[in-house]
């Protein structure tokens, strides 16, 4: 006989545990938070094994993650003044736009990096 674990604890009024999966949006946010999360995660390690490997100096492996750092706490206190402010002069869908023509942005620049490099290689 399988051994089943409740799904509410006594002393929390009944209320299931992981409840918030049941509502689709939900499931969908934390999915998307769990790849952005692996993500940024993937590229700190990327940008400090890469200057490692250039540099093989741990003085500028501390630089680079110091201004890896610095970007973040930096960046994110002004990009959401400036997002704040968009949005109450504008329409709240323009931040979804900016964050296309942004990521679109990113897919050109991979592109035109990438591409030069495959034609000489080809010649």
């Amino acid at each position: 006989m399988e051994r089943r674990l409740p799904d509410a604890a006594p002393d929390d009024g009944g209320v299931p545990r992981f409840a918030a999966f049941g509502n689709r949006n939900f499931r969908l946010y934390f999915i998307g938070q769990t790849v952005s999360s692996i993500g940024s995660w993937a590229q700190s390690l990327a940008v400090t094994w890469l200057v490692l490997e250039i540099t093989n100096r741990s003085d500028q492996l501390g630089i680079a993650v110091a201004l890896h750092q610095m970007a973040w706490f930096g960046s994110t206190p002004i990009g959401a003044l400036l997002m704040g402010w968009v949005i109450q002069v504008s329409s709240p869908r323009v931040p979804f736009v900016l964050g296309g023509l942004s990521a679109l942005l990113c897919v050109v620049g991979v592109v035109g990096v990438r591409w030069p490099r495959r034609a000489a290689i080809a010649r």
